[in-house]
């Protein structure tokens, strides 16, 4: 028979909250300031590194839907790049970026 400890369990509760906390509200930290499509991921890739370069929290997130709404995929055509910055360096990311 297993044995589980009240130390255990705890320690498994308290993963999954912080694991639920990095996944839901963490990202309500970040705000889209530039989103391109794939023709204009170079001009996004762009974006980030001024921004990071200048110290600004950012990421650089692509996005690649599994499938289009005809269920045909052009991932060319519907892959889109966007640059995220933290909320507290908004101000200067758009300052720099403008």
């Amino acid at each position: 028979m297993i044995k589980i400890s009240l130390l255990s369990i705890i320690l498994f509760v308290s993963f999954i909250v912080l694991a639920i906390y990095l996944y839901f509200i963490e990202d309500k930290n970040w705000i889209v300031i530039y989103e391109g499509s794939h023709s204009y991921s170079s001009k996004a890739k762009e974006k980030y590194a001024k921004l990071k370069a200048s110290g600004v929290r950012c990421k650089l997130k692509t996005i690649t839907p599994k499938f289009s709404s005809n269920g045909l995929t052009n991932k060319s055509a519907i892959t889109t790049t966007r640059v995220l910055v933290h909320k507290k360096d908004l101000n200067k990311a758009r300052k720099l970026i403008e």
